[in-house]
């Protein structure tokens, strides 16, 4: 697939945009759009890239392959896309955490997938035992990840086959409203100034050519319903029958082990908890980390869990150093270890490994074959086009150059 340049700034700026949007949420769908056009406008938060070519993560097996093989059940192909090939290390974290039921660290780059290291194992884990009450717990350091977290749950799980074993998810943060309506009320606005075809990501192929033809407000209905067959929208409803998986930050964690409506009818009453997930895990350094440490395991024994080893840890950052720094695997390991409470092996500690630009475009060659002031020449005379022209475009104008035999 060809480099479009402008294509990947844009993506990053609408992802930013997408972030604030989500971190400061308004009820007002007016004033939502008018805050999010002058977001988008040219100056507001994005200047013109600056391009730098850094090489793809290695590719690694489909989900469908690792279905073939066994590793999974074959409902996880209905939630996630089945052929496209996962990064390699991403399989490493799959085949780490689900067939060795190892703790984890996954600490490769910014856009890595490291979201998805967890997300298929977790939810592996919960098809395979789809049993009520709570049995993962994703542990955010900020309410604008909680948001952007349950955004993505929400199209996952929304995909799943009716049945009565559904997989659901809640989150508990101070925007959590406390009674049933209040929160339905709540979700059918934020769904009001939701983009219609992130309205439609909620429904299958075959449903969305149903949902396309219907006016707006009918398809907002349409999607309230779907969301809330998946997601346990209030507090009353989270305390009356807690869902499998709760996205909480850490702040609110602490308030809720305080309270005893929360830790009687959430905690104490889930008697399968399994999984603890801390993303961006290197914010829980020094004094925050200290805090969050005994927080955790506060945490635990309030599920009755009194020893270590008894549930899976994963943690996930992009920034814990580089794994040829000398020692690095080891301080990571002894980091996430007293962080948990857990222990950790640097044989599954998961790193990214990018393609090598001589795998990825063949050896380097010179061109000899023409003095320095003829090569300029060529330069010159290039046609190379916009920035917004594919490479393949820029290949064409430069296959003068390249010497017919390598």
């Amino acid at each position: 697939m060809p480099l479009d340049a402008v294509s990947a700034a844009t993506t990053t700026r609408d992802s930013l945009i997408d972030y604030l949007l989500a971190a400061y949420p308004i009820n007002d769908a007016a004033l939502r759009r008018g805050f999010e056009e002058l977001l988008r406008q040219p100056g507001t938060i994005s200047q013109d890239p600056y391009l730098e070519g850094n090489q793809p993560y290695e590719a690694g097996k489909t989900l469908r392959q690792l279905t073939v093989e066994g590793l999974l059940d074959q409902r996880m192909l209905r939630l996630f896309e089945a052929d496209r090939p996962l990064y390699a290390h991403q399989e490493s974290a799959v085949v780490a955490a689900v067939k060795e039921q190892a703790n984890i660290v996954v600490a490769t780059g910014t856009g890595s997938g490291k979201t998805e290291c967890f997300l298929i194992p977790m939810l592996q884990r919960l098809l395979q035992d789809p049993r009520p009450g709570m049995q993962a717990l994703i542990l955010y350091p900020m309410n604008a990840l909680v948001n952007d977290q349950v955004k993505r749950l929400r199209k996952l799980l929304c995909k799943q086959e009716q049945g009565p074993n559904l997989i659901r998810f809640g989150f508990y943060t101070s925007r959590t409203e406390k009674t049933h309506g209040k929160a339905e009320e709540t979700l059918r606005r934020e769904l009001i100034g939701t983009e219609r075809t992130e309205l439609l990501s909620l429904f299958d192929a075959v449903e969305q050519e149903r949902m396309k033809v219907l006016p707006p407000a009918e398809l907002v209905e349409q999607a309230a319903a779907r969301v809330m067959r998946v997601q346990a929208i209030s507090r009353e409803e989270i305390w009356r029958t807690p869902p499998q998986i709760l996205i909480t930050n850490y702040s609110m964690l602490e308030h809720m082990l305080m309270r005893p409506k929360e830790r009687g009818d959430i905690f104490e009453s889930s008697k399968h908890f399994s999984m603890l997930i801390l993303d961006e895990a290197h914010t829980y350094s020094g004094s925050t980390g200290t805090e969050v440490a005994m927080l955790l395991r506060r945490f635990k024994l309030s599920m009755g869990i009194e020893t270590s080893g008894q549930i899976q840890a994963i943690a996930t950052s992009a920034s814990l150093g580089d794994p040829r720094q000398v020692g690095i695997k080891k301080k990571v390991c002894d980091f996430a270890s007293q962080l948990f409470d857990e222990p950790f092996s640097e044989q599954h500690l998961v790193w990214g490994t990018r393609v090598s630009p001589d795998k990825r475009f063949g050896p380097t060659y010179e061109v000899d074959s023409c003095p320095n002031e003829e090569l300029y020449e060529h330069y010159e005379s290039l046609d190379i086009g916009a920035i917004s022209e594919s490479v393949e475009a820029a290949k064409k104008a430069l296959k003068g150059l390249v010497p017919s035999v390598q």
